[in-house]
């Protein structure tokens, strides 16, 4: 994905902490002006939850069990290909 993927905008404007701001500067509307800007500004999370699954891939091996865990780790199990 590039800069210009809003697909994680709503995920973000729904769970950011505005309370985590710097001196609490941000408003929800602030939030959602600076996050259509992402291009420009760069302030948006991606997720990469399909990066193992492609890595795997390109090295020719399987994904045999994936699982998340607290507090942000993706724990996978891969599998040579015969």
């Amino acid at each position: 994905m590039d800069e210009n993927d809003l697909s994680c905008m709503d995920e973000v404007l729904k769970l950011h902490d505005l309370s985590r701001e710097p001196l609490g500067s941000d408003t929800a509307e602030q939030l959602k002006d600076r996050s259509l800007k992402n291009y420009e500004n760069r302030c948006l999370h991606h997720d990469v939850f399909d990066l193992v699954k492609m890595i795997a891939e390109y090295v020719s091996m399987r994904v045999l069990s994936t699982k998340f865990t607290r507090p942000f780790h993706l724990i996978s199990i891969l599998q040579k290909n015969d």
